[in-house]
């Protein structure tokens, strides 16, 4: 299994969360985890090898993106350059490595996800909805950005398995960067933005529940999420239905959407890493906070 993260030194620590959990998960097989980072020291690097060599058949490869390579590039909103790392990286993915899965480090893995990694490459992409953005009511802002309809998809850039055979034929590397240097200023989430505009079409979408789940609230009508249907409330909705007078009953169905995802996604500006009393006082995710909670402190002890 091939897997790319990508990070500078403010988002070390995570990224070992990450990595733990991607290897307490899957013991018995073959792990190549290729890191894209920056800043690293002598010590970060002793760090992740020490961690390697507590598993069996796990390795870590690590690129250093420099500053010639983000020439041109610069932060934007609450991201820094490092967002674009995954873009340049995909030129330094091995070309034996026919394809590999993308993961943001402000995530956690829960359980195998072998089935992920194997599943049929239909389209050059496997991506999820965006539900965080669908749920706050910022999908048609978005699409429109990209020049997207109504009725196209967007994905969430979070998870993302590459066909790198495609990567490599299509030149998909500079042709993101491209639009990325010509957009830069339209663009609001802009290498998200870049990478739904160039997938629009040939992008396969699989259970946002399973592959890419935001740790923020879920609210529906009804007592249980079913996977696949649109059953969830946008914040928008919620507002309008909480009148008493409506009559409506609204199930908080967070905690069953949590437990049964795979990947869990910490996109919102509250980390578990630095708000963890947000985590702790929150019910329906205190449970969440503890296998992340776990995995840190694996890490942690793995250093030492």
């Amino acid at each position: 299994m091939d897997i790319m993260i990508a990070a500078d030194l403010n988002y070390f620590s995570p990224a070992l969360t990450l990595i733990v959990s991607l290897f307490h998960n899957h013991m018995e097989r073959d792990m190549n985890i290729y890191f894209l980072c920056s800043e690293f020291g002598e010590k970060e690097f002793a760090v992740l090898h020490k961690i390697e060599k507590r598993y069996k058949n796990k390795k870590i490869i690590c690129f250093n993106i420099s500053e010639e390579q983000t020439e041109g590039l610069r932060s934007f909103g609450r991201f820094s350059v490092g967002a674009f790392y995954r873009i340049l990286g995909l030129e330094m993915i091995p070309t034996e490595v026919e394809r590999i899965l993308y993961l943001d480090v402000d995530m956690v893995v829960t359980r195998d996800i072998t089935g992920l990694f194997e599943m049929d490459m239909t389209e050059p992409v496997l991506v999820c909805d965006d539900i965080n953005n669908i749920l706050q009511g910022n999908m048609e802002y978005h699409k429109a950005i990209v020049h997207l309809t109504p009725d196209d998809k967007y994905f969430n850039s979070g998870m993302i398995l590459f066909d790198m055979e495609y990567v490599r034929q299509k030149h998909v590397r500079e042709r993101l960067l491209d639009d990325i240097k010509d957009n830069f200023d339209r663009y609001k989430l802009v290498d998200q933005d870049a990478l739904n505009r160039y997938y629009h079409g040939i992008s396969r979408f699989i259970p946002w529940e399973k592959y890419n789940c935001p740790c923020v609230p879920y609210l529906s009508l009804d007592t249980r999420h079913v996977i696949g249907e649109r059953n969830l409330l946008t914040y928008a909705e919620l507002q309008r239905m909480q009148d008493p007078e409506n009559g409506l009953q609204i199930f908080d169905v967070t905690a069953g959407i949590l437990a049964e995802a795979s990947i869990i996604h910490f996109c919102s500006e509250m980390k578990p890493w630095k708000d963890r009393e947000f985590y702790q006082c929150n019910q329906n995710m205190q449970q969440v906070y503890k296998i992340y909670n776990r995995y840190e402190r694996l890490a942690a002890r793995l250093m030492k």
